[in-house]
């Protein structure tokens, strides 16, 4: 296999991957909106697992189209925002229930 192929496929698991955690997180998120505003309660978990959604998001806009070296500043942004989308997600609501 050339370096452009081996490329091309980190490129299209990593996007396919993140795509995927998009929409199990997004209908997470819909599931927890739609059963707080019917029972009327605080929007704030709800708001964090958007936040986290939008995050990872943004990891999959960043996704480098090569595993180069050139390509190191776009795969650290894609991990921060993973990372991020993580926290927002995971650990924002467990706070929110702490406390």
């Amino acid at each position: 296999m050339s370096e452009e192929s081996i490329a091309a496929a980190v490129h299209r698991r990593w996007r396919l991957r993140l795509a995927i955690a998009v929409v199990l997180m997004a209908l997470g998120a819909l599931a927890s909106t739609a059963i707080s505003a019917g029972y009327g309660e605080s929007l704030v978990v709800p708001v964090l697992l958007w936040v986290g959604v939008v995050c990872i998001v943004m990891a999959w806009r960043s996704v480098p189209h090569g595993v180069r070296d050139s390509e190191r500043p776009a795969m650290a942004r894609s991990a921060i925002w993973t990372v991020l989308g993580l926290l927002a997600y995971v650990v924002g609501p467990l706070l929110v229930s702490r406390f």
